[in-house]
């Protein structure tokens, strides 16, 4: 019995320290690194990586959700945005010659900005083949067109 409590411990205390989870009290936050890149950087070294949300209710309106939300000036005192303004976007970035590349991207920006109007559009990117710079291909406008 004393065996097995004493490599019981010797496992878990190598299993917390192979742990590459890194959650400092300021910073950059990493899962699966332990240097984080942005503000939560997720690693996963296998086939089944991926970021997974899930909603379980019986109401329609509740759902899984990821948001964008932007402002200029600071987070204690947040201004307007102006129009044209960058308000969220996907990357996709894989790794060639040495580095990660973005390569593709669906944007979110400011259109028209004022007390009563909010406008946005969406524009979608790639790269086109034999090029090595990302162009916008098709935009979705304020009008849905």
């Amino acid at each position: 019995m004393r065996y097995f409590l004493i490599m019981s411990l010797l496992f878990s205390v190598a299993k917390i320290q192979a742990q590459t989870n890194y959650f400092p009290p300021s910073g950059n936050t990493g899962i699966g690194t332990l240097s984080p890149e942005n503000n939560l950087h997720i690693v996963e070294n296998s086939t089944s990586g991926g970021l997974n949300l899930s909603t379980h209710n019986s109401q329609w309106y509740y759902n899984s959700r990821i948001i964008f939300s932007r402002s200029r000036g600071t987070n204690l005192s947040p201004s307007n945005i102006l129009s044209g303004d960058n308000i969220g976007a996907f990357y996709a970035r894989p790794f060639i010659n040495g580095s990660f590349r973005y390569v593709a991207a669906i944007q979110f920006r400011s259109g028209s900005i004022s007390s009563s109007s909010y406008g946005s559009f969406m524009t979608f990117e790639t790269t086109a083949n034999n090029s090595t710079s990302r162009a916008e291909r098709m935009r979705i406008d304020e009008n849905g067109l």
